[in-house]
């Protein structure tokens, strides 16, 4: 029957299309997997760069797949995604992108920042 599983379409087996996660349960993952990684010791540049190059990927138009760090982070405010810690990923990740500095404080910035991001937006 119709909506329950697959079917055959001109003797072909077709599955309907699940429907795409919301942007805001995929940026959620994106959170959970950088804490994670963070967690598991995973170099806090990396990871950094890797949710935010994910963010992206998720907000961005097919067409223009880049975004600035205040473009990202206006992104994320339009999701309602308002909390503190988005600026201190957006601060983060520039440091990261464009500057040298010690690893060790971002590590504990970005892993109090994914935990609040986390805890905000179950």
């Amino acid at each position: 029957s119709p909506g329950r599983g697959p079917g055959l379409v001109a003797g072909v087996p077709w599955w309907p299309r699940r429907a795409a996660p919301a942007p805001q349960e995929e940026i959620h993952r994106a959170f959970q997997e950088a804490a994670s990684a963070l967690r598991a010791g995973a170099p806090v540049d990396d990871v950094v760069i890797r949710c935010w190059l994910r963010m992206v990927e998720i907000l961005s138009a097919p067409d223009s797949p880049s975004l600035t760090p205040a473009e990202l982070a206006a992104r994320l405010e339009g999701l309602g995604i308002t909390h503190q810690a988005v600026a201190t990923l957006t601060r983060l990740f520039e440091e990261v992108r464009y500057g040298r500095k010690a690893s060790g404080p971002r590590r504990r910035l970005a892993l109090a920042a994914l935990a609040a991001l986390e805890r905000a937006y179950r």
